[in-house]
């Protein structure tokens, strides 16, 4: 098969979600349903490295004010603030808190 056959031949291997009998065209599946489930697994990924990042800032907050029950939603919320506020404009708030306070 050549050029465009082949493409279709390979898409309709995809839709059927049948395992080719051509080694080559199981080869090819087996490469996209892989990039298919890296794809799908990197907004997890970064979602996961936020709430870490927030909840490293929380408890940084909740040490700098003496610590204390009571106020773990609110030290939690304004961490949550900072850290979305840092990556929207692409900084970084650890970095930004050094340069500001030392």
């Amino acid at each position: 098969m050549r050029g465009n056959k082949k493409r279709e031949h390979r898409a309709d291997v995809l839709r059927t979600r049948t395992a080719p009998a051509d080694p080559k065209d199981r080869e090819w599946v087996s490469e996209r349903l892989e990039e298919q489930v890296v794809e799908a697994q990197a907004p997890r990924r970064e979602e996961s490295a936020m709430r870490e990042e927030i909840a490293r800032r929380a408890h940084e907050i909740y040490l700098a004010r003496g610590g204390g029950e009571g106020r773990d939603v609110e030290d939690w919320l304004r961490a949550e603030a900072e850290v979305l506020a840092s990556r929207s404009q692409g900084g970084n708030w650890r970095q930004e808190k050094e340069e500001n306070f030392g």
